[in-house]
């Protein structure tokens, strides 16, 4: 009988370990997934990409587009003092005239607002009008409180008053984006409260929003 030496013997039971571990790892893999396999913390994505849940968002419903104007100033450019609220140096808090066209078809009001959105105003609110006639295609300069559409609602502002009120921004705070929207509604009497915030007011219009249109205007001091 050949006797077997300790170092042939060690050789057999290193082999012996390594087919039974490879049976327990066969064994795992034929039932559920591990935790980094699992699915779900991954979603397949175009061209065999996997991509965490989170980074898939579904997109927000598509509206037209309108055309807002205004003679008052070029989109983009310095909003003239006049528009400015009173106590501004030249402000006379005359309303910033707006003409807009493009609403679809379905359209049964128009809605327009104007924010500050600079970050330290915290999208202030300085017009916002709402139940508009679908044939209303402009508020002229200095309209409110004297030449609204008639049916229409001017709400009140962060100011806390019914109606526009101009840029007046903190002086020394820089250039401050004052932007004008104007939405095509598929109501004909918008169910907002009388001073809603800018949050308040686009979750008031929110499903019922046709098509809108935007301008801006700068004023700093």
């Amino acid at each position: 009988m050949i006797k077997e030496s300790p170092a042939h013997f060690m050789r057999v039971m290193l082999f012996v370990s390594a087919v039974i571990w490879s049976g327990f790892a066969l064994a795992g893999c034929s039932g559920s997934s591990t935790p980094w396999q699992s699915t779900d913390t991954v979603a397949p994505r175009g061209d065999d990409e996997i991509v965490a849940p989170e980074e898939i968002t579904a997109s927000e419903p598509e509206v037209g587009a309108m055309t807002l104007s205004t003679t008052a100033f070029e989109p983009g450019a310095e909003i003239p003092a006049l528009y400015a609220r009173v106590g501004v140096e030249g402000g006379a808090n005359v309303s910033i005239p707006y003409e807009w066209s493009g609403m679809p078809s379905g359209t049964r009001s128009l809605a327009l607002i104007v924010v500050d959105l600079h970050p330290i105003a915290h999208e202030w609110v300085h017009w916002l009008v709402v139940d508009m006639a679908p044939n209303t295609v402009a508020l002229p300069e200095g309209a409110s409180r004297i030449e609204i559409p008639a049916g229409a609602r001017e709400l009140e502002n962060t100011f806390g008053e019914a109606g526009y009120e101009g840029p007046q921004p903190p002086e020394g705070s820089g250039g401050h984006e004052y932007r004008a929207t104007v939405y095509a509604l598929d109501v004909a009497t918008l169910d907002v409260e009388r001073n809603p915030d800018h949050g308040a007011f686009l979750e008031a219009i929110e499903g019922h929003v046709l098509a809108k249109g935007s301008v801006s205007g700068f004023f700093g001091r």
